[in-house]
């Protein structure tokens, strides 16, 4: 395509059928329509931008803010947007025409000159809305359009609909494969920022004024933002719910991200015994209050669920200083309520902080102590999701829900998992199946385990995640075999992504990566954390609140989760054919060699390769795997690969 060959068009008018008025509704103090003409015309591949609006005195305006930023202007019908084109290209002489439509005031510049580049001799390219080929989102692209395909649809007596939205025909018509590859950051296309509704425009100022998002922010910066917005709001709706192993809070929890994704709901009755526990009756509590000696009122749980103890029994008791000490309990930070539980014990307590302990002291009593809660028979709730890819092969995603008004500890883990979720099934295409598991910790994933029984034997490794919303650094726990592939993965993709982190061996406390990784399951889970559990001061106290995470440093590491699943897609793992001994060459057509003449030791040659090869593909192991086990260079190992694939000694997973 030659230089001067590109015109670009904006379609602009003031009488929108759905939000009339929407381009000159305000973000961050200037028209929507500002911040259209603004971004697109920093593209440095269209030589010449045209406005093209209506002959209405009301879009008059429209003219004013073209020229101001050096935009012809093409005046024409009301409804027939297609006529304004044909006006454009009448008056300029050009091969091709990029579309921008004036309600996406998030429309990228260097997306436009991508068009341009890769149009070559075809008719018809866009990326402006998520397709099979294009997984981003919807709001930053544009159309490309030859002027010739566009003067034919007139010609050919265009349709009502051609008229009003200029390349339908076309679009229907045209195979678009615009992109070769995908910006990560972008790969979002369940979001929109296109404004068509008031309910969308008020979406996207509410993003240009709580992210500061301008005309020069980026479509990574935009997204990032969003994703931000969206677990903020998440946050919030969850924070306050009292979840506990069972209970109504964690059946509301569930349906909350049923919103997000489909979860698949599964239940099991109190006292059903699995491996070695038992499911314990389930816990509702309703109030709770420590009252002194003149009446008034010294701890109160509805000012704060931490204040009860989890799963305490009832009880409305009057009771001496001595006594009620020997139930309370604190912590070293003097403002924080701790986080304390009785899951197997007939015990009650309450949560305090110092200067509630030291009231409680001056008072001294006699204290009456109201606990409203009973323990019953019910059931413990549980769910997952599961993307099926063209594999069999697993990688287990699992977080847990169980923690009531915590923060890092365990609700970002759950949101962050929920939106992983949906990120992985907008993948267009994938060579893992995904299973992620919301369950409640220690007991939830003994449950689901023997829930899902031989499906985990297809998982190949998993990702335990839990605190990844902390303001700290990274921290990655390693999985129970420090030689598994998915530790290096792991660390590869931090680096890669230009994050400091910290790593922490695996160890028997922890999370649920203790239950799937035990002698009967043995699966490597691996954790990416942001203050991981025990290691800041706020773990398991009221302080561990939306002060300390929010929805901007979740999004910060579900970024480095979406790049994490986009790196293991890029694993090609093989597996014998006939895993037990070594593969008899010769009968394949691949032993060149006289009997005894190999060396070990000697510099490899492509028969020794085929041997090792052989002995390590294992269907876990990676081609980088090997490549970095024995020093040779992974385009080397891929050849190998494919030619003991040809040969039927392989199969790639």
């Amino acid at each position: 395509m030659s230089s001067a060959s590109v015109l670009g068009v904006i379609q602009v008018r003031t009488g929108s059928t759905r939000l009339p008025g929407k381009a000159r509704l305000e973000l961050g103090g200037r028209p929507m329509l500002e911040w259209v003409v603004g971004r697109a015309t920093r593209s440095r591949r269209v030589d010449r931008w045209v406005v093209a609006t209506t002959t209405s005195p009301e879009d008059d305006w429209i003219v004013d803010i073209a020229v101001r930023h050096g935009c012809g202007i093409v005046r024409g019908s009301d409804t027939d947007v297609l006529s304004r084109f044909r006006s454009a290209i009448n008056t300029h002489a050009l091969n091709y025409v990029v579309r921008v439509c004036a309600d996406n005031p998030f429309v990228c510049p260097d997306l436009i000159d991508e068009l341009c580049s890769r149009i070559g001799s075809r008719d018809y390219l866009a990326n402006h809305r998520p397709t099979a080929s294009t997984p981003i989102a919807d709001g930053f692209g544009a159309e490309i359009i030859s002027a010739r395909a566009l003067s034919e649809v007139g010609d050919a007596g265009a349709s009502d609909r051609d008229r009003e939205h200029v390349t339908a025909t076309i679009a229907e018509r045209t195979r678009n494969d615009s992109r070769e590859a995908v910006d990560p950051e972008l790969m979002h296309p369940y979001l929109r920022f296109d404004v068509d509704t008031r309910d969308d425009f008020e979406h996207v100022k509410a993003l240009v004024d709580s992210a500061a998002i301008t005309m020069s922010s980026t479509p990574a910066e935009i997204v990032r933002a969003e994703l931000a917005m969206q677990l903020q709001s998440d946050l919030e709706t969850l924070f306050p719910l009292n979840r506990s192993l069972m209970g109504a809070a964690n059946r509301a929890t569930l349906d909350y991200l049923t919103r997000i994704v489909p979860l698949r709901r599964y239940s099991v009755e109190s006292g059903r015994r699995i491996f070695d526990w038992l499911v314990p009756p389930e816990w509702t509590v309703r109030g709770g209050e420590i009252i002194g000696r003149t009446g008034g009122v010294l701890v109160r749980y509805s000012n704060d669920h931490l204040h009860v103890m989890t799963y305490s029994r009832g009880v409305d008791e009057t009771v001496d200083l001595e006594e009620l000490l020997r139930h309370i309990h604190t912590h070293a930070l003097p403002n924080a309520i701790p986080y304390r539980t009785a899951y197997y014990s007939d015990d009650w307590g309450f949560c305090v902080t110092h200067a509630q302990r030291d009231a409680i002291i001056a008072d001294g009593g006699p204290f009456r102590v109201v606990i409203d809660a009973e323990k019953h028979p019910g059931s413990m709730d549980f769910a997952d999701f599961v993307v099926v890819g063209s594999s069999k092969r697993e990688v287990l995603v699992s977080t847990y829900f169980c923690h009531p008004s915590l923060a890092n500890d365990s609700l970002s883990g759950v949101l962050l998992t929920a939106h992983l979720a949906r990120f992985v099934s907008s993948l267009p295409q994938r060579k893992y199946t995904y299973r992620f598991a919301f369950v409640p910790e220690t007991i939830g994933a003994l449950v689901y385990a023997h829930r899902v029984g031989t499906d985990l034997g297809f998982v190949d490794f998993g990702l335990q995640i839990t605190t990844v919303g902390g303001p700290g650094t990274f921290q990655v726990k390693r999985s129970w075999d420090d030689r598994h592939p998915i530790n290096f993965l792991v660390n590869q993709t931090l680096e890669s992504c230009g994050a400091t982190y910290d790593v922490l061996p695996f160890d028997i406390h922890g999370s649920d990566e203790r239950q799937y990784s035990s002698p009967g399951l043995r699966l490597n889970m691996t954790t990416i954390a942001r203050d991981i559990y025990y290691t800041y001061p706020q773990y398991h106290t009221s302080l561990d609140n939306l002060h300390f995470v929010t929805g901007k440093q979740i999004a910060e590491t579900l970024a480095i989760y979406c790049t994490l699943i986009l790196e293991i897609e890029k694993r090609r793992v093989f597996e014998r054919v006939d895993p037990v001994g070594e593969p008899m060459l010769r009968r394949h057509g691949l032993h060149d060699l006289v009997g005894g003449s190999v060396v070990p030791g000697a510099v490899r040659d492509t028969t020794e390769l085929l041997l090792w090869i052989a002995f390590l593909c294992d269907g876990v192991n990676s081609a980088d795997d090997i490549a970095r086990h024995l020093g040779e260079p992974i385009e080397r190992i891929l050849e190998v690969c494919d030619i003991m694939v040809r040969a039927d000694i392989l199969r790639e997973l």
